[in-house]
C-alpha cells in the first residue's frame, strides 16, 4: 500500500464526524489486529501434549478442503472395509 493511500485514510479518519463510521473503522482495525495476534494463538493440545497453533490448524483445514474438492478422500464405508484387514 502506498504512503499516499495511508495518508488519505488518516486524513479521512481525522476529518470524519460520523461516530458510527468511526466505530465501524475501529471494529475493522480491531478485527485485523486480533487476526494478526491470533495466528500464533494456542487453540488446543495434541494427544502427546504438543501445542496446536491456530495458523497451523487453519492451514491443515485448508489442505483438507482442497483434498475433498479434488476427490482425495476416503469414505466411512471404505475406511470400515479397509480396517477389517488390519
Amino acid at each position: 500500500m502506498s504512503k499516499a493511500t495511508k495518508l488519505e485514510i488518516i486524513k479521512w479518519i481525522t476529518t470524519e464526524e460520523d461516530p458510527d463510521a468511526i466505530r465501524r473503522v475501529k471494529c475493522l482495525v480491531d478485527d485485523i489486529e486480533y487476526d494478526k495476534a491470533s495466528d500464533s494463538m494456542i487453540i488446543g493440545f495434541r494427544f502427546n501434549g504438543g501445542k496446536v497453533i491456530k495458523s497451523e490448524f487453519l492451514r491443515c483445514i485448508s489442505q483438507a478442503e482442497q483434498g475433498v474438492s479434488s476427490g482425495e478422500f476416503v469414505t466411512i464405508e471404505e475406511l470400515e472395509k479397509e480396517s477389517e484387514n488390519w
